[in-house]
């Protein structure tokens, strides 16, 4: 009676009588590497699987103590639209990312009294600057603009053709969201 024609393996320890196991094992190996750098070098817009890529982002940030001046310009500028509101990093425009609007609130100080209480009260005519913004991201994970991430309670730079503030706090930070094509 054939019993080599029942067996998977043979007394050599080949696949079927053709194929050794270990060439097997090496084929299998090398096919893991092979898919695991395609997916770790091909550019996926972020590192989780199955996760839909998120293309905007909307961030308020604060300036603290800024100048009625330097307020009323940015304000104006602001108003103007158009590339007076698009953002830049390093010199470049960034499409898709722009100042949607910009409000203000006086800046409050705390000011020590004589029994040692802190009481807050308006510091000269200093205000406060809310800058409402959305931005094109190429990565949902580090969140980058430009060249900044987007970070609430991170120090963030507001930069257009006409201003920059350089001392700006990430207040929020939601992905936009749009509505499917019907």
């Amino acid at each position: 009676m054939n019993e080599k024609k029942g067996k998977v393996f043979d007394e050599k320890g080949r696949l079927f009588g053709k194929i050794n196991i270990i060439d097997i094992v090496v084929l299998l190996l090398i096919v893991a590497v092979a898919v695991f750098l395609l997916l770790k070098f091909t550019n996926r817009s972020s590192g989780l699987p199955g996760e839909a890529a998120t293309s905007q982002i909307e961030y308020s940030a604060i300036v603290y103590r800024v100048t009625p001046e330097v307020y009323s310009a940015i304000e104006a500028e602001v108003a103007l639209g158009g590339e007076h509101t698009q953002l830049m990093a390093d010199g470049a425009m960034l499409a898709g990312s722009e100042v949607l609007s910009v409000t203000s609130q006086p800046h409050m100080e705390g000011v020590p009294l004589d029994d040692g209480t802190i009481v807050m009260a308006q510091e000269g005519d200093y205000v406060d600057v809310i800058f409402e913004m959305r931005a094109e991201i190429q990565n949902a994970i580090t969140q980058k603009v430009g060249t900044q991430e987007v970070r609430i309670g991170k120090s963030h730079i507001i930069k257009t053709k006409t201003f920059e503030l350089v001392n700006g706090i990430i207040l929020t930070c939601e992905p936009v969201t749009t509505a499917p094509a019907a």
